[in-house]
């Protein structure tokens, strides 16, 4: 168990939404794999409205700012929080290497 919070910023590129599913606490989850520019892949799990309101597409480009880093599975995973900004669409030349 980790005595720190790490919050993380990256952009990353939409694999599989594998989506919306209902938890035992009657949250609303959303699973998405996603690659990032150094061909790590991630699983990023979007939360109550952010995982509703979700209309990703896969290839699509995100930025996601202020996910929390954590483990599942013994693999790095990135999870929403209430503070956390998905953008979509960016054309940023970085974006498409």
């Amino acid at each position: 168990m980790s005595l720190f919070i790490i919050y993380v910023d990256t952009l990353c590129v939409l694999g599989v939404d594998w989506g919306l599913e209902g938890t035992k606490s009657d949250d609303m989850k959303r699973d998405l794999k996603v690659t990032d520019r150094t061909k790590v892949n991630l699983i990023l799990t979007l939360w109550r409205g952010q995982a509703e309101a979700f209309e990703g597409k896969q290839g699509m480009v995100y930025a996601v700012r202020n996910a929390i880093v954590g483990e599942f599975g013994g693999k790095v995973s990135l999870s929403s929080r209430a503070s956390t900004l998905l953008w979509v669409r960016l054309y940023l030349i970085y974006c498409y290497q």
